[in-house]
């Protein structure tokens, strides 16, 4: 699963520093809460069967580890009601504190039947 950096400042960056956190522990983030966003997924395929796709996720992480910002920089799921639980709970995930105030990432969330 890759991970993309933006480019770009976030706004809360008014210094031009831009920090890093490491992708994998933004991965083990992500994945230790993945069943709130596989039950998002959960009931789209209810109201779909063959419902799948990818949801990319955009995060700005501010200094404290929270996710300040979140929204589907892009998405291919079909179902709008699970691309906003998806996003809405990427607002709950939690990291550890980049090196600096802010992060801003790309994740890719792939979900597929029978996973």
């Amino acid at each position: 699963m890759a991970i993309e950096w933006m480019e770009g400042r976030s706004d809360a960056d008014a210094n031009g520093v831009r920090r890093r956190i490491w992708p994998e522990l933004v991965q083990a983030s992500v994945r230790a809460r993945f069943g709130v966003f596989l039950q998002c997924y959960e009931a789209g395929l209810a109201r779909d069967a063959r419902l799948r796709g990818t949801i990319t996720i955009m995060f700005v992480i501010d200094e404290a580890g929270h996710v300040a910002k979140s929204e589907a920089a892009e998405a291919t799921v079909s179902d709008p009601s699970v691309v906003a639980c998806v996003v809405q709970e990427a607002r709950n995930l939690r990291f550890p504190k980049p090196d600096g105030e802010v992060a801003r990432i790309l994740y890719p969330i792939i979900f597929e039947p029978g996973e």
